[in-house]
């Protein structure tokens, strides 16, 4: 049986990744290399590093080609399932069964230090994977690409909440979840009017309009849990749960 790949047969990222701009994002991006006195598997040199991230993409594709893709008309069948009896509402089946894959090729810390179990990489790698799922599943991008929150946490969380959260979620024993509110009307994220105020960087505070303030919440229900705020909300601190 012929195997596919979403990432050897797309000559468009192939080429990207061969781009000599990328040896600048690379050595910003690995240190200096010296996560390799530390962690066996970091790259020792430019073209060591890019030739890991290739072998990564190179799994994001088999996996994509070969066990989402084929799953993907069936998942939009079945939908996600709720059970009123617990209030608890789950993924289909193929959906489950494909971040448990991608978490078993420890695929869901993209852009995370390896000190949290991440694999450190360029976000340029990370939107190659992102087109890679889309194209055998555009409703599981969704949830794949929701490590951006975790992003977003190794940006901005102190080393406690980081130290919590980030190794759960390369693992994918975690998933995380947006949460925002419709100001007008729909999930309309465009007509969202927030302002911002505060010089300080841990004292930004936010408002906005929300009548009828409703959330928006992506992600398995079941799988999902307090999560930090990466801002500081009215008085709230910066790293409460929300």
């Amino acid at each position: 049986m012929t195997m596919g790949n979403f990432f050897t047969d797309n000559p468009d990222l192939t080429f990207h990744l061969e781009r000599p701009e990328l040896d600048e994002v690379i050595t910003l991006v690995e240190r200096g290399f010296t996560d390799s006195e530390r962690f066996p598997e970091a790259p020792t040199s430019v073209e060591d590093a890019r030739d890991s991230y290739r072998r990564v993409l190179d799994v994001v594709g088999s996996i994509a080609a070969n066990d989402i893709a084929p799953f993907a008309a069936e998942v939009d069948s079945i939908g996600c399932t709720l059970d009123r009896s617990r209030n608890l509402v789950t993924y289909a089946p193929p959906t489950a069964a494909a971040l448990k894959r991608l978490a078993q090729a420890d695929l869901m810390g993209f852009t995370i230090p390896r000190r949290y179990g991440g694999l450190n990489l360029p976000y340029t790698m990370y939107s190659m994977a992102i087109e890679i799922v889309s194209r055998a599943d555009a409703s599981l991008m969704n949830l794949f690409g929701l490590q951006e929150i975790a992003s977003t946490i190794n940006d901005f969380a102190d080393e406690e909440v980081k130290a919590r959260y980030l190794p759960p979620l390369c693992r994918g024993e975690l998933t995380a979840a947006m949460v925002l509110t419709e100001p007008d009307a729909g999930s309309d994220l465009q007509s969202v009017r927030l302002a911002r105020w505060g010089e300080a960087l841990h004292h930004q505070r936010v408002r906005g309009r929300t009548p009828r303030a409703r959330p928006i919440r992506t992600g398995n229900h079941r799988r999902s849990r307090p999560f930090p705020l990466p801002v500081r909300a009215w008085g709230a601190r910066a790293g409460a749960e929300a």
